[in-house]
């Protein structure tokens, strides 16, 4: 049977998990655990608001507890929640998609310990995490569930799953929870489960706050001409036949769509920090001009008033930048 139940979701998830908690019987036999991406300072209210919504116990998610069916498990701020040997773990690692949690680990590390016997969903959310963890269960012959992206609230995370991994079931929210009370009840594919790839053994190592080598990395894609968003180091372009994903050595991982907007953040805090140093530079000329100063001699002053003319032409160039990358997010 499918004892195990993985839900992802971002923009829009609240309400998502909301309707599809409030359909779950109370002893449904599989665990349900959920990722929803949020800042790291969020206020940890999903537990509080998904205990309201249904019968189902939402238990509190502790490092090491054992994974237990009819409970709803949910992932902390700033911690990826993965599995391993049916317990919890709450891991600090390096950040997928430029979140954490992120749904991939989540999603891999279920494939990798449950095989056949998970059941893997998708909700309204934007860009395209779990479109990868979401292979990795259909890999392993796990089912996969889909939300209508038609219907969504944010169509392009359910929209990418569809388009690069596929679906066994594509469905409105309001039919996903007895959907997966039937699902629950039936045999999977196969008992063992199918065969974990290199790329997956590799970023199961990830997953588990491992040290991977370069040989490792080599093994599952080649060093690719561009550099992490996060830590700045060499990326490698996996050999993924999903989608294009890029992982650095700490960990860091990207897919290309994920990668674009982080260097548009990237660029934008190396623009604001250029044009607070010009402000500041602006600010010393100005005092420098002061009236009253002794010494200062004419040629001098027309130095000083070539550099702020200049200064003032950057700015308004980086502050055109900063507007044009604004429009574009």
């Amino acid at each position: 049977m499918h004892d195990l139940i993985v839900i992802g979701t971002s923009a829009g998830g609240v309400e998502a998990l909301r309707t599809v908690v409030a359909g779950l019987p109370p002893r449904l036999p599989a665990a349900v655990l959920v990722v929803m991406h949020m800042s790291p300072r969020s206020p940890h209210l999903l537990p509080q608001i998904l205990r309201r919504s249904g019968p189902l116990e939402v238990a509190a998610t502790i490092d090491g507890a054992p994974v237990q069916p009819g409970k709803v498990y949910v992932a902390p701020p700033d911690h990826h929640l993965v599995v391993k040997d049916d317990h919890i773990r709450l891991t600090k690692g390096p950040k997928e998609n430029r979140s954490r949690p992120a749904i991939d680990p989540l999603f891999r590390t279920a494939a990798m310990g449950y095989g056949a016997r998970v059941i893997g969903v998708i909700l309204t959310g934007m860009l395209d995490d779990g479109t990868a963890g979401l292979a990795a269960v259909r890999e392993r012959g796990g089912l996969s569930i889909v939300q209508d992206p038609d219907e969504a609230l944010y169509s392009s995370m359910p929209r990418s799953a569809v388009r690069h991994v596929g679906a066994d079931f594509v469905a409105r929210l309001i039919d996903i929870p007895p959907l997966l009370t039937t699902l629950v009840g039936e045999p999977e594919k196969s008992a063992q489960g199918l065969p974990l790839s290199r790329l997956r053994e590799v970023e199961f190592k990830f997953d588990q706050m491992e040290v991977p080598t370069m040989e490792d990395l080599d093994a599952i894609g080649a060093r690719a001409a561009l550099t992490c968003p996060e830590c700045h180091g060499p990326l490698w372009k996996i050999a993924d036949p999903t989608l294009h994903r890029f992982r650095c050595l700490i960990g860091h991982a990207y897919t290309a769509q994920g990668n674009l907007e982080a260097q548009i953040e990237g660029q934008e805090d190396y623009l604001s920090q250029a044009l607070r140093l010009m402000k500041e530079r602006a600010s010393l000329i100005l005092e420098l001009m002061a009236p009253g100063r002794d010494g200062q001699t004419a040629d001098e002053r027309a130095m000083y008033e070539a550099q702020l003319k200049q200064l003032e032409k950057n700015m308004s160039i980086i502050q055109a930048m900063l507007e044009e990358n604004g429009s574009e997010a």
